[in-house]
């Protein structure tokens, strides 16, 4: 195996919760956006 070849990605989701429409955003290790803040409306599956 070549180690000076792996890379690790590592994704933070920061998630901000709230009663009817949440949003969320996605970002790399580095502080770099992955995805642009999206929202989400609350539902009951």
């Amino acid at each position: 195996m070549n180690f000076d070849r792996m890379v690790l990605l590592m994704f933070i989701v920061g998630i901000d919760i709230a009663k009817r429409t949440h949003v969320a955003r996605i970002i790399d290790s580095e502080g770099r956006t992955v995805a642009k803040p999206f929202s989400f409306k609350e539902s009951l599956i």
